[in-house]
């Protein structure tokens, strides 16, 4: 699952349940990034892209075929890895995330795919699955939130490094800085995905609320709705408008973790309504632009 780092604004060091449409939401087991094409969750798409090894090898032979342009890499006998942030593929080529076990919905490495298409950031496309990886994308962006008919939208690729983040400058700017990186799957993910406002949490969507994700604000499902100052295990684990935070950084907290509020750094008076916690602005600078804090205990 995607797991994040303890960091100034307190947040639980835990994994983030995430579950979405085809290669829509990806999720960090620590090894691979994993896509759920029919919504189901983690347990489901994990078991179901495990379940036939003969089919995958079957597919994943057949895939090498189709590939004919791209080198077999001797140590592995698959396509060679590339960098997702370098783009070093040659001309007419760019580099995406891939199945290289042939089957289910497992991205667990990088390859070099010819560019078949010129659609830009935000508009729609088509893909052929996580083994080809092809799609209709330019060069520097891949499809992404792609549904059963292998419909989605493009997302433009992560620039800068793995290190140090961005996202291009976004044609439509949304809340709270336009775009952030999401990485998962342990670097074989890196796409900009559209940010979200913490204070505005009707915008992300029925069933969905807007969480920080280590490198922004972006939509996720909400897993269990869990009330402000109650435990929690996962960030997304909180109701809309709160976020699973350690429990050094509240003035009360029955476990390691508990929900606590994001609140308007701009308002009058006290937005928060926990006993014992003020608004504070605890987010990183990658925040910048957003007027959220988060309620915690005072310094």
């Amino acid at each position: 699952m995607l797991r994040l780092s303890p960091s100034t604004l307190g947040l639980a060091a835990l994994a983030v349940a995430l579950s979405g449409c085809g290669p829509g939401k990806a999720v960090d087991d620590g090894d691979a990034a994993t896509s759920n094409a029919d919504e189901a969750g983690d347990s489901e798409s994990e078991s179901s892209a495990t379940a036939s090894a003969d089919t995958d090898t079957t597919e994943s032979t057949e895939t090498d075929t189709g590939d004919g342009f791209i080198p077999d890499d001797d140590s592995t006998g698959g396509p060679p890895p590339c960098d997702l942030f370098e783009q070093d593929c040659p001309p007419g080529e760019k580099c995406v995330p891939y199945s290289s076990t042939g089957g289910g919905a497992i991205w667990d490495a990088t390859k070099c795919v010819q560019i078949l298409g010129d659609q830009a950031q935000d508009e729609p496309c088509n893909y052929d699955g996580v083994v080809l990886a092809t799609d209709d994308c330019d060069a520097t962006s891949m499809c992404w939130n792609v549904n059963a008919e292998g419909q989605g939208t493009c997302h433009s690729f992560c620039i800068g490094s793995a290190d140090n983040p961005s996202c291009p400058e976004p044609s439509d700017p949304q809340a709270c800085g336009g775009y952030s990186c999401l990485i998962s799957g342990s670097g074989v993910i890196s796409i900009c995905v559209a940010s979200c406002d913490p204070l505005d949490q009707s915008a992300c969507g029925d069933g969905l609320a807007c969480y920080w994700a280590g490198n922004g604000f972006e939509c996720v499902f909400t897993t269990q709705d869990i009330a402000t100052g109650q435990p929690c295990g996962f960030i997304n684990d909180c109701e809309p408008g709160n976020i699973c935070v350690n429990a050094e950084e509240l003035p009360s907290c029955d476990s390691d973790a508990c929900c606590a509020e994001f609140c308007d750094l701009d308002a009058n008076g006290e937005p928060c309504s926990q006993e014992g916690t003020t608004c504070i602005d605890s987010l990183p600078d990658a925040a910048d632009g957003c007027s959220a804090g988060i309620c915690l205990s005072p310094p």
